[in-house]
Order: C-alpha cells, then sequence, then structure tokens
C-alpha cells in the first residue's frame, strides 16, 4: 500500500531558496532535462557591480529553464516565505504569453509534483500557466 505523505510544514519553511533549487535541479538532471540557471552566488554579486543582472539583462529573469524533447518549463522558485516581485511577475506573465512554454512558480511544498512532472513521459501539449501551485 502506498500512502502519501503530508510535508511537514514548520520543516519547509527552513528551506531556503538555494536548497530548493538544488532540488529541483538534481531532480532535473537526473531524469533527462536540459538546465539553466544562475548559481544564487553569482547572481547577487552580478547586481552589485552592475545595472543588469548575472546574464546582462532586465531584473526578474526566472530561476530555471528545463528544456526535454518537446518540452520547456521556466519556473520561479520561491522558499515557503519568499513573494514574487514585480519584475519577477512581469517576466512569467510576458512569457506566458509564448506558445509552448508551461511557466510555472514552484515552492518547496510542490516537490512531490515537480518530481511527478519532471520524470512524466508522456508528451502531450503543453499548457501555459503563471499560477501557482498549491
Amino acid at each position: 500500500m502506498v500512502r502519501h505523505v503530508a510535508p511537514d510544514s514548520a520543516r519547509l519553511r527552513t528551506i531556503s531558496e538555494s536548497q530548493f533549487q538544488k532540488a529541483v535541479v538534481d531532480c532535473a538532471m537526473f531524469n533527462g532535462w536540459r538546465v539553466h540557471f544562475v548559481p544564487d552566488v553569482l547572481y547577487r554579486r552580478s547586481f552589485a557591480t552592475s545595472n543588469y543582472g548575472a546574464n546582462q539583462g532586465d531584473k526578474g529573469f526566472p530561476d530555471l529553464v528545463l528544456c526535454r524533447g518537446d518540452r520547456c518549463i521556466v519556473a520561479e522558485l520561491k522558499s515557503m516565505a519568499g513573494r514574487i516581485r514585480p519584475e519577477q511577475q512581469a517576466w512569467l506573465d510576458d512569457l506566458s504569453q509564448i506558445p509552448g512554454i508551461d511557466v510555472r512558480i514552484w515552492r518547496p511544498s510542490d516537490m512531490t509534483r515537480i518530481m511527478a512532472t519532471l520524470a512524466a513521459t508522456i508528451h502531450n501539449d503543453t499548457i501555459t500557466t503563471v499560477t501557482e501551485a498549491r
């Protein structure tokens, strides 16, 4: 018998965005996704020395770009208490207008769903969404 165990909300609040990002990147790579992200330390350092981000572009670009086969997921990762900044929401809104790009906001409480999404082998039509999984 398989039991679903609800995540411990107190423990989830202690997971930093960096720790969460590492877990998602590891899961994506394990499942054969191409992964692009900028490590937090480079991201913070780039803003201290430049008007642009680590990739020399507008602030707020999502944390991860994941591609495998005919799928592309762009994900903004947040800790349990993290909030979407206006410049991040602007990127998510713009990217969600592009057909075939699946835009997500993921939190540590979504990890079971994230693992299922990244492990899925079924390639159906991609649904574009900017809503937060809850």
